[in-house]
């Protein structure tokens, strides 16, 4: 999974970007590389839910193309099912990939009542996870299920979702980190929404032609990190869930047609020598 999310990622990029920017965000440290590495696996949970995402853009980008209803309803009926999939899979993709999507159409221009209903399988499928959320009777029951058919070591527990141990844990929305912990992990915080944020810029501003869509971006990282606020509260973040989030912002806004993402916000257009280096400063 987390090769073929490689290839995903650079196949988007190089159809909208030349090759070396496009290296440069799919080697980003919030990108593929932390996809790759994670627990020393190649299938990981998060690449696999970025997978979905990437087919959830193309079944939603035949669902704007089709022309009939019939087309229209197959595609988004199919885009629903794999929303639904994914949450079920694993709660997170509702806080960290699907906001991707909401702003994606908004920034397509496709209003917000339409963009709501393009994500409404997702939200749903999240709130019916939260309202009947685990209890540690099932994860006692998973783990002698896993464990009876040899796919769980004797003295390891399964996962935990979101909604088994984040939600209910007494010390939701406090801190459980010292204040070195949280020293370090504002820090790793901070620089990784700087990456993340120049990679937008970079994408954003090849796709914007001559505009400067430092706006853009910083709306869309904004609202990303504060709808998925809550998860990062919840429990601590080892940087995969960053990277999903990076990840599926950095899918999204290659989904956007390249004349509409000049023309749906409010852009800062100025002359190249008004500009100057400031144009470089992603690239850099």
């Amino acid at each position: 999974s987390s090769l073929v999310l490689g290839v995903i990622l650079y196949r988007s990029l190089r159809a909208k970007l030349e090759i070396l920017p496009s290296l440069l965000i799919v080697f980003a440290p919030t990108a593929f590389p932390v996809m790759l590495t994670h627990a020393g696996s190649l299938f990981r949970k998060d690449a696999f839910q970025l997978c979905l995402f990437a087919l959830i853009l193309v079944l939603v980008h035949q669902f704007d193309t089709a022309f009939s209803a019939k087309r229209k309803t197959l595609f988004y009926s199919l885009a629903a099912a794999v929303q639904v999939a994914a949450v079920l899979n694993h709660e997170p993709f509702a806080l960290l990939i699907t906001p991707a999507l909401f702003l994606a159409r908004l920034l397509s221009r496709q209003g917000y009542f339409k963009s709501f209903g393009m994500i409404l399988p997702s939200a749903v499928a999240f709130l019916l996870a939260v309202l009947n959320k685990g209890r540690s009777q099932d994860v006692d029951c998973l783990q002698s299920s896993l464990q009876s058919i040899g796919l769980l070591p004797e003295d390891a527990r399964p996962g935990s979702s979101i909604t088994e141990l984040a939600l209910t844990k007494p010390s939701f929305f406090t801190w459980d980190l010292s204040v070195e912990q949280l020293s370090w992990s504002l820090l790793h915080g901070l620089l990784a929404v700087c990456v993340t944020f120049a990679c937008y810029v970079l994408i954003a501003r090849r796709l914007g032609l001559r505009s400067l869509p430092v706006s853009q971006a910083g709306l869309f990282l904004f609202f990303q990190l504060l709808i998925a606020l809550p998860l990062f509260m919840a429990t601590i973040d080892y940087g995969r869930w960053f990277s999903m989030l990076s990840c599926a912002g950095m899918l999204a806004l290659l989904s956007v047609p390249k004349a509409e993402l000049a023309s749906s916000w409010k852009v800062y257009s100025a002359s190249p020598e008004r500009l100057g280096v400031i144009t470089c400063w992603p690239l850099i």
